[in-house]
């Protein structure tokens, strides 16, 4: 049984701020031992507040916290129960919307489920991820299975078992999106300033073992006993072709930190990525490009040492688009690639060619594309890293080649088919699939 007091409060004025308090207690009992016993008493407070709401500016605040007082410590688990839930949502226009802003900082407490899971073979192609027997003892271990780069190699399936735990957690999340346009900033008709963007954006999501902690404030703290993080930095710098001039360009920094818990380890994942593009339209049917790339890879797991690797990659790729008409465009471009592995022996160099044309017209689209790809590969090639760096491909001469087409048969029937093929010079691998989309 229960019972419960509350006192609530709410206040608002004409310029649209509005806040609402509540205050409440209450008294919780349970059958222990055939009688009814108290359990425990919570004393909380909830209160919601909309600061302001204009055209240009919104803030507003949601804050809910809960205490918890037990009869005896054993009833709490010997750990802190208090329950707080609250967000910051800030939104802001500047500069006649040349400068927006949009903050969200979130801080909570939950519940984590650690599952244990299993692979299962099904059917060639309907799985997702790939066996392969590193250490050829013919034995299905965990660290073995990844995610199939190809159809044909997709056999497994992964499902949950019924072993889980529950473990009370804190979280915390902070979302920023920044987008400047500094010609509207400073009112300028400059034909070379009104080319440029700029954004920013940062996502900090994470769940920690609570422990005897109330929350965790801060959205970049790592710990050894951490549960759960995402957090994704994306800066980027856009320079727009107009009617005067064809150049155009682009830089995006990206850095990727992610923390997932699997059968109760942790494995880490981090990648920090340059992009640097330039293009320049000769016609409005000829373009040509120039993309460059440099990431930093980090990979650790909890009790696999084998998924243990540091990367440094570097990536230069020209290509050239041609317009042959309206329905009709092809693409080549050559690339090279190096990956490094920093903590081992493995390099893997490549030079890719590869050729696309696309052609569409009413409800009809058709892309076929070949690669000639070529790997020269440096130290073990049969090992979780030197897959991830093959990308399921082998050492040495590589084709690649793939046709699609799409057909709407009518206004809500699709009709989609799917071919795909490879070489690697031993056999020539073929797969194919179709697939109807009705949309209602």
């Amino acid at each position: 049984g229960n019972s419960l007091s509350a006192i609530q409060k709410k206040i608002a004025d004409s310029a649209r701020t509005k806040l609402m308090t509540k205050l409440y207690f209450r008294s919780n009992d349970s059958v222990q031992d055939n009688r009814l016993q108290k359990m425990n008493k919570i004393l909380g407070v909830m209160a919601e507040s909309q600061i302001i709401k204009t055209e240009t500016t919104q803030l507003s605040t949601l804050f809910h916290y809960r205490k918890f007082f037990y009869e005896s410590k054993a009833l709490a688990n010997d750990q802190n129960q208090d329950f707080v839930v609250g967000n910051i949502l800030y939104n802001q226009q500047l500069f006649k919307n040349g400068m927006r802003l949009q903050f969200f900082y979130e801080l909570g407490n939950g519940q984590e489920a650690q599952r244990e899971f299993q692979y299962i073979k099904v059917t060639d192609g309907q799985g997702v991820y790939k066996w392969t027997d590193y250490n050829s003892d013919g034995v299905q271990q965990l660290d073995e299975f990844e995610a199939a780069e190809y159809a044909d190699l997709a056999q497994y399936i992964r499902i949950y078992t019924n072993s889980v735990n529950y473990l009370a957690s804190n979280k915390n999340k902070l979302q920023l999106a920044l987008f400047v346009n500094p010609s509207v900033i400073i009112s300028s008709q400059n034909e070379f300033l009104k080319r440029w963007n700029f954004n920013l954006s940062l996502l900090s999501q994470n769940s920690y073992l609570k422990n005897d902690q109330v929350l965790v404030w801060n959205p970049f703290k790592k710990e050894n006993d951490q549960l759960l993080r995402t957090q994704n930095i994306l800066a980027s710098a856009i320079f727009n072709s107009n009617d005067k001039s064809g150049w155009n360009g682009s830089y995006r920094y990206t850095d990727n930190d992610n923390l997932v818990n699997a059968n109760f380890s942790n494995e880490a994942h981090g990648q920090q990525s340059h992009f640097l593009n330039i293009g320049y339209s000769f016609t409005k049917a000829f373009r040509a490009d120039w993309e460059n790339s440099t990431q930093n890879v980090t990979n650790s797991s909890q009790i696999y040492s084998t998924r243990n690797y540091l990367l440094q990659n570097w990536e230069t790729k020209p290509k050239a688009t041609y317009k042959l008409s309206e329905s009709l465009q092809t693409e080549l471009f050559g690339a090279l690639r190096q990956k490094k592995r920093t903590d081992g022996e493995e390099l893997l160099k490549t030079y890719e060619i590869s050729g696309t044309l696309q052609w569409e017209k009413v409800k009809t689209s058709v892309r076929a594309n070949f690669s000639f790809i070529n790997n020269d590969f440096t130290g073990n090639n049969f090992s979780i890293v030197g897959n991830q760096m093959l990308e399921g491909l082998k050492v040495g001469k590589n084709q690649v080649w793939s046709l699609f087409i799409q057909q709407s048969i009518n206004s809500f029937i699709q009709l989609n088919v799917n071919y795909e093929g490879r070489n690697s010079g031993e056999r020539t691998i073929h797969i194919g699939s179709m697939q109807i989309r009705a949309s209602f």
